[in-house]
């Protein structure tokens, strides 16, 4: 299967689980095993099409399936507790369906301090979940809303988030000495931990175009596997793909799953099996390929915002970055940057605009200044944000300095950015800027300069260019 066709089948596929369409999944099946046996990429890509409907339209009908007027029992919890002014709220999956909980303030000394995976014993009354958005309510698996009236701590965890509990814990302890407001950003940039941050903070990442920054990325495991990369490189090359998926997996649990971090862990998980199988995929390919495993293993993953930006953030790196690095003015180190924030800015910008309604100005500027620190702060946090947890005395305080001072000036450059005088770039703005970028594009190409237009005209074409922007 070439490369456009398995970047097509992918774009596909997200439509199917996104409209749901009922299709029966017996035929869907069938479908895709008629395409396996004749090697029929048409009907392989038909196949998995339909598997997704069919999925999806089930996860979806579950979802809405009439509710019970109390549930009692064991729960898991799927999310880290989220303290609230008058409670506790919780993301419990009870009986096999995934609810909403609130726990009274006077019974969250209890849930407080647990983590994601533990168990508790539960009950309460349950209700339909009102005035959150549709598509958080669907990429979470939301069933409803539960009041808990009873809560005890019960059951055994699994050994694989007793694990990724404990690095959590210690990656969080490394960095007691913040300052509260330091130490809530910190979190979120190493673990996707944004529980503490406040609303205050929250806006002043969204209005400088920084608010990717609140929670943990694709940045993260590219980090991570390049902190890794000394000591996997000593080992043989099966082992070097064993250890960096359990490596990878790890990590994706100990950042609770987030959209973002579950593709780039996929990307990369693909990439290192295609080098041990010895086949060198292209980037869209191995992009292609996690969309159609990740919206096969859940459909509803594609109502996820979080999961929407990262696939066209990425998929804007792969294919703008470098052709405006070649054709932006100035030297290697600036052009770089600068192309992929572009690409980035570029590609996520129809999300932005449905989200938000527009981009700020200032998040091209802010993203120069802001995301290099961040990449720091996500590398030291993994290292000696990990072993400050293990060590805890005063020496772990002077390891953190240099992460406390990048994460400072993350905030500094937030903080700058919400109060720039810069505007919101609405839709029309917007499209003026494409067209600009698109014709600086063009004249600096060469197929452009095959055309044999004077040099004038060309000059004229840039100043226009320059004026529409």
């Amino acid at each position: 299967m070439t490369d456009r066709w398995m970047t097509l089948s992918a774009a596909l596929i997200c439509g199917a689980a996104f409209f749901s369409p009922r299709i029966s999944l017996v035929l869907a099946v069938v479908v895709f095993l008629v395409g396996f046996m004749l090697r029929n990429p048409v009907l392989l890509s038909l196949g998995l099409i339909l598997i997704v409907c069919a999925r999806s339209n089930a996860s979806l009908e579950a979802l809405h399936a009439p509710l019970p007027p109390s549930v009692s029992g064991l729960g898991q919890l799927m999310a880290d507790p989220e303290p609230q002014m008058f409670g506790t709220q919780l993301l419990l999956s009870v009986d096999g369906r995934r609810y909403l909980a609130t726990v009274p303030l006077q019974d969250s000394a209890v849930v407080r301090p647990m983590m994601m995976g533990e168990h508790l014993q539960v009950s309460g009354r349950v209700s339909e979940l009102h005035g959150a958005p549709a598509g958080w309510v669907q990429a979470r698996h939301l069933a409803g809303r539960l009041q808990l009236n009873s809560v005890k701590v019960g059951g055994t965890t699994a050994p694989w988030y007793q694990l990724s509990n404990a690095v959590h814990s210690r990656v969080s302890a490394g960095a007691d000495s913040f300052p509260e407001e330091q130490r809530s950003l910190y979190l979120g940039l190493v673990l996707g931990d944004d529980r503490g941050q406040s609303e205050i903070l929250k806006f002043r990442f969204q209005a400088s175009g920084l608010s990717h920054l609140l929670a943990v990325s694709g940045q993260n495991v590219a980090f991570l596997l390049a902190v890794a990369a000394p000591v996997l490189r000593r080992m043989p090359l099966k082992l070097q793909i064993f250890f960096g998926v359990l490596l990878l997996a790890l990590f994706a649990i100990v950042t609770r799953g987030e959209p973002s971090v579950l593709r780039a862990a996929v990307m990369a998980a693909i990439a290192l099996s295609s080098v041990a199988a010895g086949r060198l995929a292209s980037g869209l390919r191995v992009l292609s390929m996690t969309i159609i495993a990740l919206v096969i293993t859940d459909p509803l993953l594609v109502h996820s915002i979080g999961f929407q930006l990262s696939i066209a953030a990425t998929a804007g790196l792969l294919l703008m970055a470098r052709p405006l690095a070649d054709r932006l003015p100035g030297p290697a180190w600036f052009r770089l940057p600068l192309a992929v924030t572009l690409a980035a800015q570029v590609a996520t910008a129809p999300v932005l605009v449905a989200l938000a309604g527009g981009i700020p100005a200032v998040a091209t500027p802010a993203n120069l200044l802001a995301v290099p620190a961040a990449g720091l702060v996500m590398m030291l946090g993994v290292t000696v944000g990990l072993g400050a947890g293990l060590i805890r005395n005063p020496l772990a305080q002077l390891v953190q300095i240099p992460s406390e001072l990048l994460v400072r000036w993350i905030g500094w450059v937030a903080r700058l950015g919400s109060q720039s005088a810069l505007p919101l770039l609405r839709p029309f703005q917007l499209l003026l800027l494409a067209i600009a970028g698109l014709l600086v594009l063009m004249v600096s190409s060469r197929r452009f300069a095959e055309l044999g237009i004077r040099p004038g005209n060309k000059q004229a074409l840039r100043r226009f260019a320059q004026c529409l922007a």
